[in-house]
């Protein structure tokens, strides 16, 4: 007997939201602005990252508390198998195809090694990223990330530790952003953001007890989703290393007002976005070896107009990303079926 599929609406949306400004704001970077005003290059694409870290935080602590009341415990070994047919398929694939690129252009060194054993970040974090696996630093994280949070999730049963956990990081962060001479580890916090994992992995420790219901009205909606806006997409500053944390706040404000739907002011179970949503993950992975190889169809084409080339590179990015999904990664993604402890 088939498991049912776990769906928590809205949450598709809100990916698909990270993953465009992601896309869009690395077009911008290679093909410039399309709109004087709008807001792009790397701001907006980390912010969508950090989008993406709240809601994986998120998301897998509600399932591990999830499997945790049903079975009474979290399968380390189930998880992991989850990830891995979730994650490395793709990743290893593009690793694959982008390395093939990079040693045909004279540009494959040893930071490569780092991308292999998942710690793209590191390079990421000491200057040495290399071109159209840069942004795999993110899938870096969060896989540092899990390999401590399914142990610690099996062990508490209060969101204290995670409370404490959080306030450490943000601390330190604060702390080495001030302090002279710590350029370089300010650096390592601020790329690594486990703040944010944490954050959604509170949020879902709340929600699971029933300790978010005043979330759900239209003033804290109306008040998250201006704080999101404000910041992803108007330049919204706040002084110190506090953006991020903000957009989180109300990343996470978002979510639980999208899975209780009843004051969730904007839609975002919409076919389009759930579409997105849905190959969000092939979107931000191979995002950057179509905008490098779109240039070879826009020189002999002398495709000079940005929005032909926004429009153009985000439609292949979405072809190539539906093709991935359907065609390669859900032959894994039938298999993490048979790692579902939950229903």
């Amino acid at each position: 007997m088939h498991k049912k599929i776990f769906y928590l609406s809205g949450l598709d949306g809100i990916r698909s939201i990270a993953a465009l400004a992601v896309l869009l704001s690395h077009i911008q970077i290679v093909y410039g602005d399309v709109l004087d005003g709008i807001k792009g290059g790397m701001e907006a694409a980390s912010y969508g990252v950090s989008v993406f870290f709240t809601l994986s935080g998120f998301l897998i602590t509600y399932l591990l508390l999830l499997e945790k009341g049903q079975t009474g415990t979290v399968h380390i070994a189930k998880f992991y198998m989850r990830r891995i047919l979730r994650i490395w398929p793709l990743y290893y694939l593009y690793l694959f195809i982008v390395g093939i690129v990079l040693q045909h252009n004279g540009m494959l060194t040893s930071s490569y090694l780092w991308y292999i054993f998942m710690g793209a970040n590191i390079p990421f974090c000491v200057g040495g990223a290399l071109p159209y696996i840069a942004h795999l630093w993110s899938i870096g994280v969060e896989e540092q990330f899990y390999l401590v949070w399914p142990w610690l999730i099996r062990r508490i049963n209060t969101v204290k530790p995670l409370l404490y956990c959080m306030g450490a990081f943000v601390v330190l962060k604060f702390y080495f952003r001030y302090t002279a001479d710590s350029t370089m580890l300010y650096s390592i916090f601020a790329v690594n953001r486990f703040e944010l994992m944490l954050l959604g992995g509170i949020f879902a420790f709340g929600f699971r007890n029933h300790k978010m219901e005043y979330l759900n009205n239209y003033f804290a909606q109306i008040l998250a989703w201006i704080l999101f806006i404000a910041i992803m997409f108007c330049g919204l500053r706040t002084p110190g290393p506090t953006e991020h944390l903000l957009l989180g706040l109300a990343t996470a404000c978002i979510i639980v007002g999208q899975i209780n739907r009843r004051y969730a002011i904007v839609n975002l179970e919409i076919a389009p976005l759930r579409f997105l949503g849905k190959i969000s993950y092939g979107i931000y992975v191979i995002h950057p070896l179509v905008i490098y190889g779109f240039q070879f169809i826009a020189m002999p084409l002398n495709i000079q107009y940005r929005v032909i080339s926004y429009v153009s590179i985000s439609l292949l990015t979405i072809l190539l990303a539906y093709v991935s999904y359907k065609y390669y990664e859900s032959i894994f993604l039938r298999k993490k079926n048979k790692y579902t402890t939950y229903r």
